[in-house]
């Protein structure tokens, strides 16, 4: 993808927003882990927000209710659900649900999400 002369994400068309939900990955179990996972995002979104202001907007919040999730959804022309380890994760069920009444969107699912062979 080219970006325009000043370089930023509204030349790029497109804005990456990614949600992290504390409650769904910490456990005092593996605190290392969140830490480093964290520590990963955090610098994968610097690097590419120098490159392209912008491009790129990461929040965690402590939970996230239904309603703001379908928001969320609904908003979003592609959602990608890419879990390492997981137990029944129903959001991109949640993300096709939410987007039933307007234009389709894409759900990336890894093959290792617990609903992508529904």
């Amino acid at each position: 993808c080219s970006a325009s002369k000043d370089g930023s994400a509204a030349s790029l068309g497109a804005t990456l927003v990614q949600v992290g939900v504390k409650a769904r990955n910490f456990t005092p179990a593996v605190q290392a882990d969140y830490e480093t996972v964290v520590s990963e995002i955090s610098e994968v979104v610097l690097r590419i927000n120098n490159r392209w202001p912008g491009a790129v907007i990461y929040m965690e919040l402590p939970t996230i209710t239904l309603a703001q999730r379908l928001q969320l959804w609904r908003r979003a022309y592609a959602a990608v659900f890419t879990s390492v380890r997981e137990g029944l994760n129903t959001y991109p069920l949640e993300a096709v649900f939410a987007r039933r009444n307007v234009e389709p969107g894409v759900v990336v699912l890894s093959e290792f999400a617990s609903c992508s062979r529904v």
